[in-house]
């Protein structure tokens, strides 16, 4: 298919992606202010986030920036 390649591909499992998903529709639920009702031990780590915070936080290290 077309669309955008992206650079670093993240593996994240469809598991897991549903579970973001859900998640994400109750911390961000219509009407309402974002709040999160699960708990910090059930909540599901995002990874592919997590590591994108990691490649910004470096990048300018790569790029020979200061």
């Amino acid at each position: 298919g077309g669309g955008i390649q992206p650079d670093i591909v993240i593996d994240v499992s469809r598991e897991d992606e549903a579970k973001l998903q859900a998640q994400a529709e109750l911390i961000y639920a219509k009407g309402q202010e974002a709040h999160s009702p699960i708990p910090e031990t059930e909540k599901v780590q995002d990874v592919a986030l997590e590591r994108a915070k990691e490649i910004l936080k470096v990048r300018p290290i790569i790029l020979g920036q200061k």
